[in-house]
C-alpha cells in the first residue's frame, strides 16, 4: 500500500513541477502557450520519471535518504538525454549536441532537465513529509 501511495505522490509531484516549470519558463522566453511547453516537457519528463520509480518505492523517508531521491531525481534526466545523444550519434542520426533550431544548446536542455528533476524530487519529499506529519499527529 505504501508503494502505491509513494508512486501516486511521485506523479503528483511531477505534474506540479512540470506545471510550475512550464508556466515560468514559457513566460520568460515567450515559447508559446502554457499547454505547448507543458506537453513538450511531459513528453520527456514522464518516461524519465518512470525510471525513477524503483528508487521512489525502495527509499523510505529518512533524513539521509532524501538526499538520494534529490540526487537521482536531478541527475537521471540529464543522464538519459546524454545516453540518447550518444546512441543517436552512434547510429549516424542527426547530431543532438548542437542547437536544435529553436536556439537551445544541448547543455541548456541538460540543465533544464535537471531543474525539472530537482523540482519533482523536492515536491515529492515535501509531500511525503507532510503526509508523515499528518499521520503522526492523527495518532
Amino acid at each position: 500500500m505504501e508503494a502505491i501511495r509513494n508512486t501516486g505522490l511521485w506523479f503528483l509531484a511531477l505534474l506540479l513541477s512540470v506545471s510550475l516549470f512550464s508556466s515560468i519558463y514559457g513566460r520568460l522566453y515567450g515559447l508559446g502557450s502554457f499547454i505547448f511547453v507543458f506537453r513538450i516537457t511531459m513528453i520527456f519528463a514522464l518516461p524519465i520519471a518512470c525510471l525513477c520509480l524503483p528508487v521512489v518505492i525502495a527509499v523510505r523517508d529518512r533524513k539521509g535518504e532524501a538526499r538520494i531521491i534529490v540526487a537521482v531525481g536531478s541527475l537521471i534526466g540529464p543522464a538519459c538525454l546524454v545516453l540518447w545523444g550518444v546512441l543517436s550519434e552512434a547510429r549516424g542520426e542527426r547530431a543532438v549536441w548542437g542547437s536544435d533550431g529553436i536556439g537551445f544548446s544541448f547543455v541548456t536542455v541538460l540543465v533544464l532537465a535537471s531543474v525539472v528533476g530537482f523540482l519533482t524530487s523536492i515536491f515529492y519529499i515535501i509531500a511525503l513529509r507532510l503526509l508523515h506529519s499528518l499521520s503522526a499527529s492523527s495518532k
